[in-house]
């Protein structure tokens, strides 16, 4: 499945697609907030608040790299990829689920859980789980 029609990112722009029609008649704006070489798995709002438009997407991006983007619906936020664990030489990683405070407190304000798979390459690329 190619990265832009991913269910998650079809979702992500419908939301942001409806946010900007007007009643008047539709008037599209959109802006890239990912490259091509990304794949979205799991997005969750920074806040319960109707209007927020603060998320956390989860995934994998470039060189099959895990992907985690803090920031706006729109862009503008920081996107990180992540591939390695101390200790241990890694590929393949995928990460989903992310959870933020807004939806359990318990993980504590600021924090942000992820959970996901790596391949760990001096097992004979076995794969892992990781949180």
């Amino acid at each position: 499945m190619h990265a832009l029609s991913s269910p998650t990112i079809l979702a992500a722009l419908f939301a942001a697609f409806t946010l900007l029609v007007s009643a008047s008649h539709a008037q599209v704006s959109y802006q890239p907030i990912l490259g091509l070489d990304y794949s979205v798995t799991g997005v969750r709002g920074t806040t319960t608040s109707p209007s927020g438009q603060d998320v956390v997407f989860t995934g994998n991006g470039p060189g099959k790299q895990g992907l985690l983007y803090v920031g706006n619906l729109f862009g503008g936020g920081t996107t990180n990829v992540l591939n390695a664990f101390e200790g241990v030489s890694t590929t393949n990683t995928l990460l989903y689920g992310p959870d933020t405070p807004a939806f359990n407190p318990s993980i504590g304000t600021g924090n942000i859980r992820a959970v996901g798979t790596y391949n760990q390459t001096n097992t004979g690329n076995q794969l892992f789980g990781a949180l």
